[in-house]
């Protein structure tokens, strides 16, 4: 909520809906009342009107069965993801499936806030982005740590990944600490890849899903609340669609390398 968008309160990114999307993969769809629960709460924090969160709650819920059921039928529980062609079909359906959510939170937004159409659409728009970026990070990386893993932990791999760690933090807060407004260095952006490859060739998806987070998360931070980094140097919806397509960028390429691998 930090990195919310006024009018409104939509985010872009939105964990809660990977989280729940996980919760029901692992748990399965018995468990979509816990989800409702969880969203009618902290919407009456957030909006304090039963009617706005009890749509936006059976929204959320209605999108993580939908998501689940979607997963299940055309890729299976992806603890690990084994194919491109999976890693492909799960972003589809984290595409699709957070429609869902940001069409049914239209009705309040538009009933109890004074908005135009062009800023109801920008709030659906950044709801859904927040739905979707929400779901391709949360999602894999709770699945991932919800199954065992797959590296042989010794003294010289556990020195490695911590190293690892260490300078793909430093490297991300480089990159996106820097620059101001006016002065775009998109190029730079691309220095991250490399640890995304290093990741995946040297660790499981755990690690590679750990490792995409971290660096979303940091992103987000600095473009939104700090107005800093190569992405910060463009108008509001211009810094979203950016934010979007480096997430998306960075956590395919992340899922697809380690599947093959």
């Amino acid at each position: 909520l930090l990195v919310a968008i006024p009018p409104g309160y939509a985010a872009p990114v939105w964990p809660a809906s990977g989280i729940a999307l996980a919760g029901l993969l692992v748990g399965g769809n018995r468990l979509w009342p816990a989800i409702l629960a969880g969203s009618l709460a902290a919407n009456l924090a957030i909006e304090g009107s039963l009617f706005a969160s009890v749509v936006i709650a059976c929204g959320s819920a209605v999108q993580a069965a939908v998501g689940a059921e979607l997963i299940r039928r055309y890729i299976g529980v992806a603890y690990r993801f084994g194919s491109a062609e999976q890693v492909v079909k799960f972003v589809a359906v984290a595409a699709l499936a957070s429609t869902i959510a940001a069409t049914f939170a239209l009705l309040p937004l538009g009933s109890m806030h004074p908005l135009s159409g062009a800023e109801l659409f920008r709030n659906w728009l950044t709801w859904w982005q927040g739905d979707a970026t929400g779901i391709i990070l949360a999602t894999p990386l709770i699945l991932t740590w919800a199954a065992p893993s797959t590296v042989r932990w010794t003294p010289a791999k556990a020195a490695e990944a911590l190293a690892f760690a260490i300078l793909l933090l430093a490297a991300t807060h480089a990159v996106f600490s820097g620059g101001t407004q006016g002065s775009p260095a998109y190029a730079t952006s691309f220095l991250i890849l490399p640890f995304i490859i290093w990741a995946a060739f040297r660790f499981s998806q755990r690690e590679v899903t750990t490792a995409t987070t971290a660096i979303c998360a940091i992103a987000l931070w600095y473009t939104l609340r700090r107005e800093l980094g190569p992405f910060s140097a463009v108008s509001l919806n211009e810094s979203l669609l950016l934010l979007l397509l480096f997430v998306a960028t960075v956590v395919f390429t992340g899922l697809v390398l380690a599947a093959l691998v």
